[in-house]
């Protein structure tokens, strides 16, 4: 399925957008972000996503001219400007359907850089839920096979001691790629480990006493 996502500059939301689509909805996807007025990549917006371990930030920007004439030509195409701008965000044509996101511009907010940041967290946030209404809602409009979307989950602690944002992504498909993930699994495996020598020694226990009324010769 191809998907384009819309904004004014190509900056920010689109890109975050982009960005989200392609880790949660895997190769039956492809997915493009484009502007109208390109500008350089958001500061804020490629912090937010190193926050959740997402590195958006060699992405160039494009214009959304520049796709049209290429003759690109998408499933669903969904713009992402607020809704003050709502008549300048770019509309492109021949397309299954379009979408509209109405999410706030992150260029505009004003106050503290750690206010900026919670901002921009949030429309992050909320982008990543319209991601997945998108694949829930969408997949069976196209007959796209739900089994060949990888499981993507995101753990994250929105506050560790260093006062951070700490994220741990794992994909199903890349699983011993985690140190958390391995830690986990070793876990597991010693767990496993100690349930099967318990087990082992109350079956050893039984077949012994067996014996001692049997008077037949213990095991070691």
């Amino acid at each position: 399925m191809k998907v384009l996502f819309l904004c004014e500059h190509n900056s920010a939301r689109s890109q975050i957008a982009e960005a989200f689509l392609k880790q949660i909805g895997g190769e039956q996807f492809e997915v493009e972000s484009a502007g109208l007025e390109v500008k350089p990549l958001d500061t804020l917006a490629v912090e937010v996503m190193k926050k959740i371990c997402n590195d958006i930030s060699e992405k160039k920007t494009q214009s959304v001219f520049d796709l049209y004439k290429k003759g690109r030509l998408y499933h669903y195409v969904i713009t992402v400007c607020d809704k003050s701008v709502s008549e300048k965000c770019p509309i492109f044509p021949n397309t299954l359907e379009q979408l509209h996101w109405p999410f706030d511009d992150s260029d505009k907010f004003t106050g503290s850089l750690k206010n900026k940041l919670e901002e921009t967290i949030k429309i992050r946030d909320d982008i990543k839920e319209k991601n997945f209404w998108l694949l829930c809602t969408k997949l069976d409009n196209l007959n796209i096979s739900k089994s060949h979307i990888p499981l993507f989950i995101i753990f994250y602690n929105p506050i560790n001691h260093s006062g951070q944002e700490e994220c741990f992504p794992l994909a199903l498909n890349d699983l011993y790629s985690s140190p958390c993930s391995l830690l986990l699994i070793l876990i597991f495996l010693l767990l496993f480990h100690y349930f099967v020598c318990q087990i082992e020694r109350d079956i050893s226990f039984i077949i012994n006493n067996r014996r001692v009324n049997s008077n037949l010769p213990v095991l070691c």
